[in-house]
């Protein structure tokens, strides 16, 4: 990135932009470069990052509610009648989600300081506990650790839950592969994470809280969830 690239995004922030200023000056403050320089390249990739609300959205969130009874009555797989129902009934009412007539919020007008901070600070806190196998390499560590969204998904408060609750896959595996066949068996085969064939007609990212809920999503949707998660 480039101071450029830091300027447009301040430009584009609006009213938020002190919020972006503070997570600087607070690492300028600190005499951390290289958090800094963290701090530089999300906000320098920030300026087009988006989610989206208003609209119906929230109309449709109530099949989330369907599939957490479902989960809790032990009804994990399979599109069943209630749940195709569902689906249909709120599309003849609701209309389908359409994205272009959702509100889009932009992450540099909207994001909060300390949630920048805290992002950073526990994806340091990952990076520096990484088994020998995986690369230490800032680059790297910038482009799939560092980021705080994958998608499109609302922001939400996340890292520090997870990377106490899943440490053990890391801790107990002794290669990537490991890694991945670890996380695969606890989230599909442990905590029960299926497909759901209606989601798909959900054409925006799911926010983890909503997966926890439903267990569910179409396949781009549990993609998301994974590498936000891993």
């Amino acid at each position: 990135h480039s101071p450029s690239e830091v300027e447009r995004t301040m430009k584009s922030a609006g009213d938020n932009r002190a919020e972006l200023e503070k997570v600087l000056n607070h690492y300028r403050a600190a005499g951390d470069r290289q958090k800094l320089k963290a701090a530089e390249y999300l906000i320098a990739h920030m300026a087009d990052k988006h989610s989206f609300q208003g609209g119906n959205i929230e109309r449709y969130d109530i099949m989330f509610h369907l599939l957490d009874s479902l989960y809790r009555e032990g009804i994990y797989t399979g599109e069943t009648l209630v749940i195709t129902r569902t689906w249909d009934s709120l599309v003849r009412h609701y209309g389908p989600i359409n994205p272009d007539r959702l509100e889009i919020v932009y992450d540099c007008r909207h994001v909060r300081a300390d949630f920048l901070i805290n992002n950073i600070e526990s994806a340091f806190n990952a990076w520096r506990q990484l088994p020998y196998y995986i690369s230490y390499d800032f680059k790297h560590f910038c482009e799939y650790v560092l980021p705080y969204r994958a998608g499109n998904e609302p922001l939400e408060d996340y890292r520090e839950r997870y990377f106490s609750d899943i440490r053990h896959l890391v801790d107990t595996a002794t290669s990537v592969d490991g890694i991945i066949t670890g996380f695969f068996d606890e989230f599909k085969m442990n905590r029960n994470y299926w497909q759901s064939l209606s989601l798909w007609g959900y054409p925006i990212d799911i926010p983890i809280s909503k997966m926890e809920k439903g267990h569910r999503g179409s396949c781009r949707h549990q993609v998301n969830f994974a590498t936000l998660i891993m």
